[in-house]
């Protein structure tokens, strides 16, 4: 393949360099055979994930992000997201840009929950694949019978990502996109922000009320207990306060483009 494929993004015209001798796609559950001359790749993968935000915040054309995306080179994907930084940053801004791109292209879609996270309406390398199993299979590391999941979820599951991951519901994280290499820095940010915006504490009843999504992944928070700590960490409560813990119910409402 000789041509290759220009996108417009924020910063100019990004090259989307074409794939010559590298291996096949996978070919698994809900995975199609891409011809290895019509595969595509970015100069830089977390860059690409980067512009995808920024084209939709921006309100730039996204298509060729989608077309990509669609016809991505898994195998040199899964070289390229080298470390741990690097695979949760890519990760958490490709989910963000996908939920966005899913509200641009009908934001009805929103009113029914079960289909909007489940359907395998996405493809990434020639593979469907759903929202839950991007934000469950790869970034939380959940089990998977999607083999585009198992190839690359993460061995270790930060709880952190729970305050970046935005859903397109009012209750959720603003969004804002990751970098590798401040990627500690901004993940202790986010959690900051979102503990310290979604929860009180009442001496006088001695009731801590926080979010739900803490009761959701509770073991993801290393349980009720880490919950407590992570509340202690951020000056909420005392170090010698055992409050007793209540959740807001999560409001559901439709709140796109929640940028930073």
């Amino acid at each position: 393949m000789k041509a290759c494929l220009f996108a417009l993004s924020l910063f100019g015209l990004f090259l989307m360099s074409c794939s010559s001798n590298e291996a096949d796609n996978v070919v698994a559950n809900d995975c199609v055979l891409v011809e290895k001359e019509t595969l595509l790749y970015p100069k830089n993968i977390v860059h690409f994930s980067q512009d995808f935000y920024l084209a939709i915040k921006y309100e730039e054309p996204i298509a060729g992000f989608l077309d990509t995306l669609s016809l991505l080179n898994v195998n040199q994907l899964s070289a390229d997201l080298s470390s741990e930084n690097i695979q949760l940053a890519f990760w958490i801004n490709i989910y963000n840009s996908l939920v966005q791109s899913k509200l641009l292209n009908d934001e009805k879609s929103f009113g029914n929950q079960e289909q909007f996270f489940k359907n395998k309406d996405l493809v990434i390398g020639g593979c469907k694949i759903s929202l839950d199993e991007i934000e469950h299979g790869i970034i939380r590391g959940v089990d998977s019978n999607n083999d585009l999941v198992n190839k690359f979820k993460l061995n270790r599951l930060d709880c952190r990502i729970h305050f970046t991951m935005n859903c397109g519901a009012s209750s959720c994280p603003a969004i804002a996109y990751y970098k590798p290499e401040s990627l500690e820095e901004d993940l202790n940010a986010a959690e900051q922000v979102f503990v310290k915006a979604n929860s009180s504490y009442d001496s006088l009843s001695n009731v801590l009320l926080t979010s739900e999504l803490f009761n959701w992944f509770q073991t993801d928070f290393n349980g009720e207990k880490g919950v407590l700590e992570l509340m202690r960490t951020h000056g909420v409560i005392s170090e010698k306060t055992t409050p007793i813990l209540k959740y807001e119910s999560y409001n559901w409402e439709l709140k796109s483009k929640n940028f930073q």
